[in-house]
């Protein structure tokens, strides 16, 4: 999932990603209407904020003169809110050398800037975040954030330095009594007892300078205001997304096809070879590493995904001429020194086919294995039926409701499952809907309700480096299950005795493998996978014993 789709999953009330490369209009991805208008001249399109991703986000050069002319984003029209009690801002931010050093332009005596806050009027009422410069208690470059209302600021130690250069993913939440600041994943400050407000004004939201504090000096992008605050997980899963690397306990695609192939007895038991230049899309001939060995005309090479038919060699040159994208696979730019398989037992390509019609089918509701999932309504004062949006009509079943409380989100609150139905196709409090939830209980309006539910897996991605189980939302207990799968379905009965020859020592014949061996084997590894199912659809079971 995109880091966009991440941080919208959660139902933010305003998001800029400010990844427009022309013109004034800052867009809200949300649909709820805040649009932004940049004004004077920040940089479009300067650099990337969010790993893996190609989008890219302003920069917002200090300009010289009085902060109101600084480069910035202002919404359009206002934002007034019903209540601060609770809330989140949210941003990424690459500090200049020159905001680490002079922490914002002279004419500012407070010197200090405001990468993204919310400024309502008269002027000493905002949220948001600053970074102080010169200031006799205070390092250049130190992080904070504040909530200045008619009571109380939050600015509180510790504090943290930034360093220029370097990206940051920034939280600020606040929860009735309590103030939190995450940096990269890690709560940085947490103060209590913080009262904030009554702010009686409407504000504007703005992104690089403010009408309080000084214009911001480097990049800044997806910048997300929330009427509730973020909870601890849901902020380790968006700088997961930010950072765009996977966990250590999950493994990657390649590491998934790498664990069918070591039981398939293929991959790096296959006769190799490497490329001694790297090679473009529509290149059609390769130059290897190593003397030929097997390749030859009419042979098949692997190259990650794809695969390779061999025309003609030129074995003194080290050469190969051939054919791209064979059996379907995508035809891509491979790097220097990337490993040739030649005539591979299974290639990559395969097994990758393999992998996803084995997942695909492991989204049967008749095995019990299932993609734990889960979307956001709010909830109203009368409506009791709420549909199902667009994205999550794959659920089956779901496996429970919490609304919004105070804490961590395990410890909100059940919805009882006795007071929860899934409706098909029935009239609803909106309309006939394919697929909606019924809930019997009664909420005060606009509360968060969180709906877990099973649903299916998704494919893997092309992208070898992936992480294999966020893409398909695989657990890492339940991992080896496709592996498994995808080998059964590539091996049969003729590729399984063909291993039993193939790998032996010796040079022995097919017929001097004992009748019913190559049978036998297929046969206990498919128990065992049977096996394997049946104990991770038990867990599952056991996990959620009240879903409906």
């Amino acid at each position: 999932m995109s880091y966009d789709a991440t941080v919208l999953s959660d139902l933010p009330l305003l998001y800029w990603p400010l990844n427009e490369t022309t013109g004034t209009i800052a867009n809200d991805l949300t649909g709820n209407g805040h649009i932004g208008t940049y004004t004077n001249g920040p940089t479009l399109a300067a650099g990337t904020l969010v790993a893996g991703e190609t989008e890219t986000s302003p920069n917002f050069v200090t300009h010289a003169g009085a902060q109101t002319t600084a480069a910035s984003v202002i919404q359009n029209g206002t934002y007034t809110p019903a209540t601060l009690d609770t809330f989140t801002l949210e941003c990424v931010i690459q500090p200049s050398a020159a905001q680490i050093s002079n922490g914002s332009i002279p004419s500012d005596p407070r010197n200090t800037a405001a990468p993204f806050s919310w400024n309502a009027s008269p002027i000493g009422q905002i949220i948001g975040f600053q970074i102080f410069g010169t200031q006799s208690s205070m390092t250049n470059g130190s992080l904070l954030a504040t909530a200045q209302g008619s009571i109380a600021n939050t600015n509180q130690p510790p504090v943290l330095v930034l360093v220029a250069g370097q990206k940051y993913h920034l939280v600020f939440t606040y929860d009735f009594d309590t103030a939190q600041i995450w940096v990269n994943g890690q709560l940085l400050n947490e103060f209590s007892p913080v009262t904030i407000g009554p702010f009686t004004h409407a504000g504007k939201f703005s992104v690089g300078n403010s009408t309080f504090y000084g214009p911001f000096d480097g990049l800044i992008g997806r910048c997300a205001y929330y009427e509730y605050a973020l909870t601890p997980e849901r902020i380790a899963v968006h700088y997961q997304s930010f950072v765009g690397t996977n966990p250590a306990d999950f493994v990657s695609t390649d590491d998934l096809i790498t664990q069918t192939e070591d039981i398939l007895l293929s991959g790096a038991r296959d006769n190799l070879n490497f490329l001694s230049k790297g090679i473009a899309a529509g290149d059609t001939t390769i130059e290897l590493a190593q003397p030929l060995s097997g390749e030859s005309a009419g042979s098949y090479l692997g190259c990650e995904l794809e695969v390779m038919y061999v025309k003609s060699v030129d074995a003194t040159a080290q050469t190969a001429l051939v054919r791209r994208g064979m059996l379907g696979s995508p035809v891509g730019a491979h790097a220097n020194d990337s490993i040739v398989y030649v005539n591979p037992l299974f290639s990559k390509w395969e097994i990758f086919k393999a992998l996803n019609i084995e997942i695909t089918s492991m989204s049967g509701a008749d095995n019990g294995l299932f993609a734990e999932k889960s979307f956001t309504v709010l909830s109203q004062p009368v409506q009791k039926t709420y549909d199902v949006p667009a994205a999550n009509l794959d659920m089956r079943k779901i496996l429970e409701i919490r609304y919004d409380a105070v804490g961590p989100e395990r410890y909100w609150p059940l919805v009882r499952s006795r007071q929860t139905q899934v409706l098909r196709d029935l009239q609803t409090d909106t309309g006939t809907s394919g697929l909606s939830i019924r809930i019997e209980e009664d909420f005060i309006a606009g509360r968060r309700l969180v709906v877990r539910y099973a649903g299916d897996f998704l494919p893997l991605s092309m992208d070898l480096n992936d992480n294999a189980a966020a893409t398909t939302l695989l657990t890492t207990n339940m991992i080896d299950i496709p592996a498994m799968g995808a080998a059964a379905r590539l091996m049969g009965f003729s590729a399984a005795r063909r291993t039993f020859v193939q790998r032996a020592v010796d040079s022995r014949r097919a017929q001097e493998v004992p009748a019913g061996a190559a049978a036998a084997a297929t046969g206990a590894f498919l128990s065992l996978l049977n096996g394997r199912i049946k104990s991770e659809a038990d867990r599952l079971r056991h996990l959620w014993p009240d879903s409906v």
